[in-house]
């Protein structure tokens, strides 16, 4: 019997290794959250093993990502999806500085009120 190795396969294969990689995630974080062997998670990010769709559906809800992003040839895709996560953590700091009372440090929040009025926040 003949392993026919799709080009989608080799694409999501590819994917989850650089994504794991941006997130600084090791094979072996990425093994226990599957359950499976850091081995397995070689054998996935090399294209040598299918990954089952309940695997797919999981490393996508791991790296916070929409499962078709792990498909995807275009990864630039997936980098506006992290910037987007990033722009909503600086906009959650920004409100918690907001409301604060007093801001102690002068110099932070000038720093900040530029940042936020130079990216239209």
């Amino acid at each position: 019997m003949t392993i026919v190795i799709e080009k989608i396969d080799i694409t999501l294969a590819k994917n989850i290794k650089t994504i794991r990689k941006l997130k600084s995630i090791s094979q072996g974080k990425l093994s226990e959250v599957l359950g499976v062997s850091y081995q397995q998670i070689q054998k996935y990010e090399t294209g040598q093993n299918r990954i089952p769709s309940a695997k797919v559906k999981m490393i996508a809800d791991y790296f916070n990502i929409d499962i078709n992003s792990l498909f995807t040839e275009d990864l630039r895709i997936i980098d506006i999806h992290i910037d987007n996560n990033i722009m909503e953590l600086v906009k959650n700091i920004k409100k918690i500085l907001l409301n604060r009372e007093t801001l102690t440090d002068a110099p932070l929040k000038i720093i900040l009120d530029e940042f936020f009025n130079e990216n239209r926040f």
